[in-house]
């Protein structure tokens, strides 16, 4: 949170967040990881090795989000799992049915908000292509790349204006 001066109403808070978005880790079809439903997908050991080589980024980077937010779906479940091995964020991460890929960027928006107030740092583990519409949503910018594990780093304010900091795909 950051404190400003304004001459006619003294001081007021403008909240600003570190905003992570994640792509889930590799996962392969359902029918090659045999299972009967996509939302069943897990984790290949190539899409675990490269959410713990993101987790390590991370932490290397000191990154370390206030809270955490995850998609329903397993392939996503997965790789929060392999990020609480290195960075610890089991308390901190709660599961919302929002981030499963079908919410549009702006009602994803509205439910980020709120979280505004109380946190400097929130990373949300999805799918393409909506982290992608999401990032591309509040910076401004073209599509941009997020292969599976990768990362987006955005700082964003309330009106929903945000900068981009960083990108990284594992």
């Amino acid at each position: 949170m950051i404190l400003f001066k304004d001459n006619k109403l003294g001081y007021n808070a403008l909240a600003f967040m570190r905003l992570y978005l994640m792509r889930h880790g590799h996962s392969p079809s359902a029918a090659e990881s045999g299972v009967g439903r996509d939302e069943e997908r897990p984790l290949s050991v190539q899409g675990r090795e490269a959410a713990g080589r993101a987790a390590q980024f991370l932490a290397a980077g000191g990154e370390s989000p206030a809270m955490v937010r995850v998609s329903p779906l397993r392939r996503a479940q997965e790789t929060a799992e392999e990020l609480n091995r290195v960075l610890r964020l089991e308390a901190r991460t709660e599961t919302w049915n929002d981030l499963a890929g079908i919410a549009p960027p702006s009602a994803l928006w509205e439910k980020i908000k709120p979280c505004l107030d109380d946190n400097d740092a929130l990373l949300l583990i999805g799918h393409m292509p909506q982290m992608g519409s999401l990032a591309q949503f509040l910076s401004g910018q073209g599509p941009l790349e997020l292969r599976p594990a990768g990362v987006i780093a955005l700082e964003a304010a309330r009106d929903g204006a945000a900068s981009l900091l960083w990108s990284r795909n594992f």
